[in-house]
């Protein structure tokens, strides 16, 4: 019998934290963070999370969690993401455009090449 394992990403406006969980939700990995990079344009959001990704061990899905509102995987908006430098400094509107309407869901299953929610 195959255990589920889950990636399990969390992404704030300081950093961003991921760990493998077993299915009763018990760290299978020691957790790691690193800085959340800004201006954070959408493919290097993509790219920093599989980054931190193959610093784990491989898990059979992924969450993802991140600030904003976000509906069926996709992002409506995202207060930090948008900005130059992070929370409370100057938003940058080529970032609200590349955020709005940004497909989270389907970029990171791609690029993580699990199922990711």
């Amino acid at each position: 019998m195959q255990r589920m394992t889950t990636l399990a990403i969390d992404c704030g406006g300081g950093g961003i934290k991921g760990s493998v969980l077993d299915e009763a939700g018990t760290m299978r990995a020691h957790p790691i963070r690193v800085p959340t990079p800004y201006p954070l344009p959408t493919a290097l959001f993509v790219q920093t999370l599989v980054d931190l990704a193959h610093q784990l061990p491989k898990a059979e899905r992924a969450t993802v969690g991140l600030p904003g509102m976000i509906r069926h995987g996709v992002v409506v908006t995202t207060p930090h993401y948008v900005t130059r430098s992070g929370p409370r400094t100057r938003v940058v509107p080529e970032l609200v455009e590349q955020w709005e309407g940004f497909d989270a869901k389907s970029a990171l299953t791609e690029a993580l090449g699990m199922e990711v929610r």
